[in-house]
């Protein structure tokens, strides 16, 4: 039975069905693996709030330093707004807060950190100059 459906195609339609067969197969494995990063994002803008706070700067001070919107640094480090970063505004970020890159992908296995950095982003002072 299916040979003979098989032989009720011409070979150029075969080859456009099973084109369109490969190309849904594709595009469901290169999805599968698609991994959502919010999680690191958020991570890495409470590392940014933190590192920042220890300098004693405002989002203010800081997204003028490194010619970003304040309002683009107050989404990157909200902890409720995963937002991504460019790899060139990280390097001004730790540049400007004169620290190794590699500290804001820093993510301790300690969730207490993390909900001590979260607790110390709700107070910050953002609007002060």
């Amino acid at each position: 039975m299916h040979l003979q459906i098989l032989f009720m195609f011409t070979a150029s339609q075969m080859y456009t069905v099973l084109k369109l067969v490969f190309c849904e197969y594709e595009f469901k494995m290169t999805h599968r693996n698609k991994k959502d990063f919010s999680e690191e994002y958020k991570l890495i803008g409470l590392n940014i709030a933190y590192y920042r706070k220890m300098r004693g700067l405002s989002q203010i001070q800081l997204s003028e330093r490194i010619n970003i919107s304040r309002t683009h640094l107050s989404n990157i480090e909200a902890p409720n707004v995963p937002t991504s970063i460019s790899l060139e505004v990280l390097l001004q970020i730790a540049s400007e807060l004169d620290i190794p890159a590699s500290l804001l992908l820093n993510f301790p296995l300690d969730s207490k950190e993390y909900d001590k950095r979260l607790t110390e982003n709700k107070t910050d002072t953002t609007f002060q100059k």
